[in-house]
């Protein structure tokens, strides 16, 4: 959860102020996915259930491989464009903050549906409609 509080904190702090500002955090976190593989070998060899620590290090590695895309991308349109213009701290467009609530209101109702049908097969989709909500509702405000 953390790693995805971290994502959705990036994705929204590089639309308020630029892709200056994301390439600068992605370098400055880096050892990030170092630091939760390390986590995983540690859980790996000291937490009972054996799949807690491969989790880790799944989340790790994806982490990095998502972390090193992004900041390869950024570097390349540095090359091709020039140096990333410096913006002043631009607000978020509460639309897309509706469009969050629209779909986690569907997605909730689906996945309220699947449940009474299959029964808890659809908790996972359920958690989904809540984070999307959430994330709805902070950028509604922070609009």
């Amino acid at each position: 959860m953390l790693v995805v509080g971290w994502g959705v904190w990036l994705s929204i702090g590089s639309s308020r102020r630029g892709p200056g500002w994301a390439h600068a955090l992605l370098v400055a976190w880096r050892p990030l996915p170092w630091v939760l593989a390390m986590v995983g070998v540690v859980a790996l060899v000291v937490v009972e259930p054996l799949w807690m620590g491969v989790a880790i290090i799944y989340i790790a590695v994806v982490s990095g491989y998502l972390m090193r895309a992004v900041r390869r991308n950024l570097d390349a349109v540095r090359e091709a464009y020039g140096e990333f213009d410096e913006i002043d701290e631009s607000p978020i467009s509460g639309r897309v903050g509706s469009y969050l609530l629209a779909g986690a209101a569907v997605l909730g109702a689906l996945s309220l549906w699947d449940i009474s049908v299959r029964g808890w097969n659809g908790v996972f989709g359920f958690a989904l409609a809540v984070f999307l909500g959430g994330a709805g509702l902070v950028l509604r405000r922070a609009a």
